[in-house]
Formats: structure tokens, C-alpha cells, sequence
């Protein structure tokens, strides 16, 4: 189960954000763009890709334009 810590340990840039959203939308394989992420360790590999699915949740819902 993920701890708090972890959670406070993904902080991203705005250029990092950029890079991660590009990935996603260019449709880069989910396990590539998260071993792709910034500062990325196995240990955190739940939380990156918690990170990425809300990521591609959120982006899949604006290009729907709800």
C-alpha cells in the first residue's frame, strides 16, 4: 500500500508534466512512459502509475469535451 511519503515524493515541473502528457498522447506504452518518468525507482512504480492512469483519465476527458 502506498504511504503518504510516496505520494509527497511525486513532484513534478511543468516541463516534466509537459514530457509525461506528450508521452500519453502520443501513445507511448503505459509501462515505457512510466519507467520514462522523472525519478523514477521500482519502489515508487505504484504511484507513477497511479499518476499516469489519472493523467490519461484526465486528458482522454477534455478531448471529449465533457
Amino acid at each position: 500500500m502506498e504511504q503518504e511519503e510516496d505520494r509527497l515524493f511525486l513532484t513534478f515541473s511543468a516541463e516534466e508534466i509537459g514530457k509525461i502528457v506528450v508521452a500519453i498522447i502520443r501513445g507511448v506504452e503505459r509501462r515505457e512512459a512510466i519507467r520514462a518518468m522523472p525519478r523514477y525507482t521500482e519502489e515508487q512504480h505504484t504511484v507513477y502509475a497511479t499518476f499516469t492512469s489519472n493523467s490519461k483519465e484526465a486528458i482522454d476527458w477534455a478531448w471529449r469535451g465533457e
